[in-house]
Parts: C-alpha cells; sequence; structure tokens
C-alpha cells in the first residue's frame, strides 16, 4: 500500500480529472462535514467526473473520424 500513496502524490491529472477546490468543499458540505464521508464522496465523483471526461474524449475522436 506504501508504494501506491507514494505513487499517488506523483500523478500527473489531466485538467479534465481534477476536482476543484469549489466542487470539494461542496462535497465536504454534502457529507455534513465529515471527512472521511467527504473523501470516499470526492473518490466516487472524480471516478465519474473521469469517466464523462474519457467518454467526451471518445466522442470527439470518433466525430472526428467521421469527417
Amino acid at each position: 500500500m506504501t508504494n501506491i500513496i507514494e505513487k499517488a502524490g506523483s500523478v500527473k491529472v489531466q485538467e479534465g480529472y481534477n476536482i476543484r477546490v469549489g466542487e470539494m468543499e461542496k462535497l465536504f458540505e454534502i457529507s455534513k462535514s465529515d471527512i472521511w464521508a467527504a473523501l470516499s464522496l470526492a473518490f466516487n465523483y472524480g471516478y465519474l467526473k473521469g469517466t464523462r471526461a474519457a467518454k467526451a474524449q471518445q466522442k470527439k475522436e470518433r466525430m472526428k473520424d467521421h469527417e
């Protein structure tokens, strides 16, 4: 687990996958200021946001292929 934690600190994340401060504040508010719930919610939110960004990129590439 230590190796994963160390690697997580050096990962370069694409812009579409980052959680912004305002988003994190909203997640913290939704979690009723429970830091652990907020972290879990942030993970799920980031995963869904990343999935959306990946699908958008795939759609963009498909549209480009059909030009």
